[in-house]
């Protein structure tokens, strides 16, 4: 039961993290460049141009499932096996940090490459203003995309570490 319960608190709050990450990440992007969110780039999931619902839907859209398969992963990396319980405020306090990484890393990114086309339009008069911000969301959500994942199996690799050396300091602390 115990182990069951730390693995629901898990996934749940992955999920939570990814949906609040996903809006915040979005109300940036989409109000940078409403048109990434509307065809031809994505479906229309809502009849809106506004960009703070763009940001909404599509930061839980965008998000959740993420959430949901690596918090089951970590979730699994948490509580599988003989080893100690992976304690859940050490999870959730390293994916608070994971994202606060991934989001400083997506924002870098997005300064980076407006940047970057600053220097482009100021040498070319073919830039185009929409087409320079659409490539700027679009670089800008790959990293988030990139670095949620190498942080989701981070997350993994993570738990199995503590958990073995929670492990071996009870059995340290047994044999005195």
């Amino acid at each position: 039961m115990e182990r069951r319960n730390l693995f629901l608190r898990i996934v749940g709050f992955s999920i939570l993290a990814s949906v609040v990450y996903g809006i915040v990440h979005d109300m940036i992007t989409a109000h940078y460049c409403p048109a990434y969110f509307l065809p031809p780039h994505h479906v229309i999931i809502i009849d809106t141009e506004v960009p703070f619902f763009l940001a909404l839907i599509w930061g839980v859209v965008a998000t959740f499932w993420m959430g949901a398969i690596f918090g089951a992963m970590v979730g699994t990396c948490a509580v599988a096996g003989r080893l100690p319980l992976l304690p859940f405020p050490r999870f959730k306090k390293m994916l608070i940090r994971c994202l606060v990484i991934t989001f400083i890393l997506a924002m870098v990114a997005l300064i980076g490459v407006h940047l970057i086309g600053d220097i482009a339009k100021a040498q070319s008069t073919s830039v185009i203003e929409e087409d320079r911000r659409l490539v700027v969301a679009a670089v800008t959500h790959g990293v988030s995309y990139f670095v949620s994942a190498v942080s989701g199996i981070f997350l993994c690799i993570w738990a199995v570490v503590v958990r073995f050396k929670l492990a071996r300091s009870n059995e340290t602390a047994e044999s005195r």
